[in-house]
């Protein structure tokens, strides 16, 4: 048995999770990936806490989507200033 904890307050996300749906997805990644096979069922724990995520600094969110979308940034004169992975770093 997999079980995943929530923290208390996020019953939602619980629900969510206990869908037959998204309970078969998650073991079929699991047993995928690990080749496990597990039974998956989530729950509201209050020794589980959200983790904070930081945002990323503007410099390394335009290098991650320059990188992943083969993009371009353009600055305000109109220039191209990177490219995607094979021109990156103009």
């Amino acid at each position: 048995m997999l079980v995943l904890g929530v923290p208390n307050g996020k019953g939602s996300a619980a629900r969510l999770l206990n869908r037959d749906d998204a309970r078969q997805l998650i073991a079929e990644v699991v047993q995928e990936l690990h080749g496990l096979r597990v039974q998956v069922s989530a729950e509201e724990r209050a020794d589980v806490e959200l983790a904070e995520e930081q945002p990323l600094p503007e410099d390394e969110l335009v290098r991650r989507v320059v990188r992943e979308f083969e993009a371009e940034e353009i600055t305000e004169s109109g220039g191209a200033v990177a490219a995607g992975p094979n021109g990156e770093g103009s």
